[in-house]
Parts: C-alpha cells; structure tokens; sequence
C-alpha cells in the first residue's frame, strides 16, 4: 500500500481527502506548473549566446595547446624509458633535463591560461547574472501572471528530477525577452 504511513494518521488524510475534493468542488484548479531551462535561454539569447561562445572557445583553444605540451613530455618520458639503458649518464641527466624544462613550461603556460581566463571568467558570470536579474526572470514573471502560472521553476535544479516537455516554458521566455 502507498500511503501505508499515513494510515496512522487519520487528520492528514482527512485533511487531504477534503482538501482536494474541496478544491474540485468549488471549481479551484490545480496548480499551473512550468519550467524553463535557463542554460538554454542563456545559450539562445544573443547576446549571451556570442559571449558564452567565445569564451569556450578561447578555453578549447587552450585546452588545445595544454594537450599538445603533455603529449610532448609523454612521448620523451617513452623515449627516455625505452633509451634508458642506451645512453651516458651524462645523456640521461639531459634529457631528464629537457622534460622538466618542458613540465615547468607547462606550468607557466597553465598560470597563464588561468590569469588570462580569470577576466573573461567573471565577465561571463556578470554578464550571466545581469541578463538573469535583468531579463531572464522578468520575462518569466510576466509569463507567470499573465498566464496564470502558480509555479514556475528554472533548471537544471537538484530539486527537479522530470518534467514533460508539456509544462517545458524555455522558448516562450525566448520569444518574451526578444518582445518585452
């Protein structure tokens, strides 16, 4: 049985039972629910869109870079190790010598993605929270009262786990922030 627990407590189903036949009886509706995927609005939305765009592409590009360096050091560590045994001590060292070389530039050059991204980084995150504060929820509250929407939730949220694409708002919000 569903409600097993609640078997145990006769007031909270007498309050629900009559609360929904309360609400049916004098023509009260249910709750109208929607949802909008703000990371979608936020990809959709022009400005945001070229922004958000950009900034991943300065990323891949580093991440690009970053990628090309290791693989570099990985294949002189491989060389290194299978040559071990082949070479001088002295021919060792400088090898050895190399890849550290190497791995502090690859140091350095993470350093220098980090601080040139850090700007860019919270440009994008200001710029994320103007547009929530300032279009984004606007437009969704004169959906709301407009619609008569009584719930209105953004995701992705922890606390949201399905929604149909039925009660899906995200491409009104758009159509609501091009014309409002």
């Amino acid at each position: 049985m569903i409600c097993k627990g609640l078997s145990r407590h006769p007031m909270v189903w007498a309050l629900l039972t009559f609360g929904v036949i309360g609400a049916v009886a004098f023509g009260q509706d249910l709750p109208k629910i929607g949802v909008v995927d703000v990371n979608k609005v936020l990809q959709e939305h022009g400005p945001t869109e070229e922004l958000l765009k950009g900034f991943k592409e300065r990323v891949e590009r580093f991440k690009a870079d970053l990628a090309d360096k290791e693989k570099e050091i990985d294949a002189l560590k491989s060389r290194l190790q299978e040559e071990v045994l082949l070479l001088t001590d002295e021919e060792r060292q400088k090898r050895e010598e190399q890849i550290g070389k190497l791995e502090e530039e690859k140091e350095d050059f993470l350093n220098e993605m980090n601080a040139v991204l850090k700007p860019d980084k919270r440009l994008v995150q200001k710029t994320v929270e103007e547009t929530l504060e300032e279009k984004i929820r606007p437009a969704i509250q004169r959906i709301g009262e407009r619609d008569g929407y009584t719930l209105i939730l953004l995701v992705p949220n922890d606390g949201v786990l399905y929604y149909s694409m039925s009660v899906d708002l995200t491409q009104q919000v758009l159509r609501e922030m091009e014309g409002g």
